[in-house]
């Protein structure tokens, strides 16, 4: 479906609606035209808010593979610098975790799916921002107490 969106060149507006989840679905399709308006490095696979009362919170899922352009640390911690601030300036959620994965190899008849599944894929970067942190945002991208980072992912982006 991803490959399809892709070769199709939709635009913003239908990218965020394919790709929102949720829900809050309407809250997450707001934040995914704010980002998909950004020729982005990292492809976003999911946009995701759930709420429960009048608490809500995004999760930005992108991919730890599938690059427009060669990215570095510095390049992915901007793009989501980038998301982040869209989501905040978007809506009204009070925090957004963003999460690259990449695919796990697995081996012939392994069970995917179900109560058995195995896991297909892997996170190798995370980041949590709540809106308090906005003023501080690339401070916290840079540092260590909010962010993690799968070293044999980090090390291996284009430095």
């Amino acid at each position: 479906m991803l490959g399809l969106i892709a070769a199709l060149d939709v635009g913003p507006q239908k990218k965020a609606e394919l790709r929102a989840a949720g829900t809050q679905r309407a809250i997450a399709v707001a934040i995914g035209k704010r980002v998909f308006a950004h020729d982005l490095p990292a492809q976003v696979l999911k946009i995701r808010v759930d709420g429960a009362g009048r608490h809500t919170i995004a999760g930005v899922t992108i991919s730890g593979v599938k690059f427009k352009h060669p990215i570095d640390a510095s390049g992915l911690t901007a793009e989501v610098a980038t998301v982040v601030r869209d989501a905040f300036a978007a809506t009204a959620v009070e925090e957004v975790d963003v999460w690259a994965t990449v695919p796990m190899a697995q081996p012939p008849k392994t069970v995917v799916s179900g109560e058995y599944a195995q896991p297909t894929s892997r996170t190798v970067y995370s980041a949590t921002v709540v809106r308090g942190d906005i003023p501080k945002l690339d401070a916290l991208l840079k540092g260590t107490r909010a962010i993690y980072w799968a070293e044999d992912f980090r090390a291996g982006l284009r430095r």
